[in-house]
């Protein structure tokens, strides 16, 4: 795993960790250290445990937990909370202007557990009565939701590309060098 996977995985068990009512201090210090290891000049995976328990920010607990990640691929606590948290309330975390408190308010208040449901309250004007939304809350959630809608099932060309050119290269040496080979309209 490179440091923004790392990152990303602590970015995740923080947002959970306040989805579930977890210390407060200790989910903010979980997305503190994300940002960190996002910024560091270095892979995390040139380092020992040790020497990256000593940069400020990151700890003996968090390179302990860094080193099981690069080691297995992921983390007990996060596939624990994971598991416990509906599908729907995870791609609520994927979409732009929703976070860990308007997502807690939708789920356990307003009984929203999917896009689908939120994108109807939307519609049904039934965000607007919750506490910290407004109507342009809401009309931000809607055309957020939109654009995830509409954008199911792409994928960024630089997430793709790599495995696009490892099958490509196994073409290619399936059937040989002298044919002309390229990729051709979408993938």
């Amino acid at each position: 795993m490179d440091n923004k996977q790392i990152a990303a995985a602590f970015e995740l068990l923080a947002q959970l960790m306040e989805l579930h009512g977890q210390n407060s201090f200790r989910a903010k210090a979980t997305a503190s250290a994300a940002y960190k290891i996002s910024k560091l000049p270095f892979s995390t995976n040139s380092k020992s445990e040790e020497e990256l328990s000593t940069i400020p920010g990151i700890g003996a607990s968090t390179a302990k937990k860094i080193k099981i990640l690069e080691q297995t691929g992921g983390l007990p606590e996060l596939e624990e909370l994971k598991s416990s948290t509906p599908e729907g309330i995870l791609q609520m975390l994927n979409v732009k202007g929703i976070g860990p408190k308007k997502i807690l308010i939708l789920w356990k208040e307003l009984g929203l557990e999917t896009l689908g449901e939120v994108y109807y309250a939307c519609n049904e004007n039934r965000l607007i009565d919750a506490k910290g939304f407004g109507l342009k809350t809401q009309e931000q959630i809607k055309k957020a939701l939109e654009f995830t809608f509409a954008n199911q099932g792409w994928m960024r060309y630089a997430s793709v590309e790599p495995e696009a050119e490892r099958v490509f290269e196994a073409l290619r040496k399936h059937l040989g060098t002298d044919r002309l080979l390229q990729f051709t309209g979408e993938y």
